[in-house]
């Protein structure tokens, strides 16, 4: 596979979202979770016909947020 030139997460995040939309995906983002718990997805996506609901954290490679804090990997370790 290509190496993919590093992007920043809001650009990435829109890749992700519209390719979720193309394939029939629902999408739900947080644009602003002020006051929000730390750590929660930045994406939940759903499609009821295979029962299916993923969370997604954002994270592209080459930036300088490409790890999970430590509230985030509480949410992926209880999800793992």
């Amino acid at each position: 596979m290509p190496e993919l030139a590093p992007q920043s997460e809001a650009d990435f995040m829109a890749k992700v979202i519209e390719f979720a939309r193309l394939r029939h995906w629902v999408v739900y983002h947080t644009r602003r979770s002020t006051g929000s718990d730390k750590g929660w997805p930045d994406l939940a996506l759903a499609r009821g016909e295979e029962g299916k609901l993923w969370e997604l954290k954002i994270k592209p490679k080459g930036t300088s947020k490409g790890e999970p804090t430590p509230e985030q990997q509480t949410f992926l370790d209880a999800w793992s």
